[in-house]
């Protein structure tokens, strides 16, 4: 009788900016990845991702887009690959048709994190087809659902200490570094997905060291930051959405704290910085992205926020910035 070469597979889901993917692993694999078992999530509706122990290979016409530090993306038509710069994994992503294959040679215990990242970078490009685009950026609001602000920034600018500057003022978060973006009912939302918040150790002295109460530990993929639980100070705050209608541009500065209204050509490109893959990719894709972070533009107030070491009792008057109403 001949042998079968059917590997057993289990069927788990995944939350990620409120879209549920349908992630399809070997079930020896299981224990690599924190989802949910979900044997009835439909492939029709959610976006599926399915993990395959063999070996992928980008076409040999397949377009470099940039050497990246934990993986480097290639497009194919209307198609993405994703290679990890050992090569151990590939991912073969077609946005259009919501589905991604993540092709694994072994997944010994030591590189688990490497190919979850993977899987979470072809979601990113699901999310895409989907109308749904990552940004690196804090986002926080005045209510579930209302009107909020974004803040954005390269790294070291001051992104989550403004952000947790804002909380503390009574305002309530979605992410202090990434958010998800969309065009819902004629609005651009935000969505957030991620709980605990990570600050560098300067930030104590400029909130006057509140953040050591609720710290959780040390932020082991960013060397000299620390993790912390909003949580634990500020319980029941996080909310899941809102609308964006304020942008904030901040930069660390050693005087006093101050804002100033910047030009919307210059937010834009600012958040199309900030916006993941927002250049590359299908061309259908990148006209479609480029409108909804034009439109995000377009419905908020964009300011630069100096954050010096008065940050702490000058967050009030970012606060009032927001409108009451949507």
């Amino acid at each position: 009788m001949a042998r079968s070469n059917a590997v057993a597979e289990v069927v788990l889901s995944k939350e990620l900016f409120g879209t549920t993917f349908r992630l399809t692993v070997p079930a020896s694999w299981r224990t690599f990845f924190a989802a949910q078992d979900a044997s009835t999530v439909s492939s029709e509706t959610s976006p599926e991702l399915r993990i395959q122990r063999r070996a992928l290979q980008p076409p040999a016409d397949a377009e470099l887009w940039y050497r990246g530090r934990r993986f480097c993306p290639y497009s194919a038509g209307d198609e993405v690959w994703l290679v990890t710069t050992g090569g151990g994994a590939v991912a073969h992503v077609e946005p259009q048709r919501g589905r991604a294959t993540v092709g694994v040679t072994d997944l010994a215990e030591d590189d688990g994190t490497a190919v979850g990242n993977l899987c979470d970078a072809a979601a990113v490009h699901l999310l895409r087809g989907r109308g749904v685009y990552v940004v690196h950026g804090g986002c926080v609001c005045l209510r579930a659902e209302g009107p909020g602000a974004v803040v954005l920034g390269d790294a070291g600018s001051g992104k989550s200490t403004l952000t947790a500057a804002l909380v503390r003022e009574g305002l309530y978060y979605l992410s202090d570094d990434v958010i998800a973006i969309t065009r819902r009912a004629a609005l651009i939302r935000a969505y957030g997905d991620r709980h605990w918040f990570g600050l560098d150790r300067g930030a104590e002295a400029m909130l006057g060291g509140f953040v050591r109460e609720a710290a959780v530990a040390q932020d082991q993929r960013d060397e000299g930051k620390i993790r912390w639980d909003p949580e634990v100070l500020f319980p029941g705050r996080f909310v899941t959405q809102c609308v964006p209608r304020v942008l904030l541009f901040p930069e660390i500065v050693p005087g006093p704290s101050s804002f100033e209204p910047v030009p919307r050509r210059d937010a834009f490109v600012r958040v199309a910085r900030a916006t993941h893959h927002s250049a590359f990719g299908p061309r259908q894709l990148v006209v479609q992205q480029l409108g909804v972070i034009r439109d995000l533009v377009e419905q908020s107030a964009c300011y630069r926020v100096a954050s010096g070491p008065d940050l702490a009792s000058f967050a009030r008057e970012l606060v009032n910035l927001l409108p009451s109403e949507n």
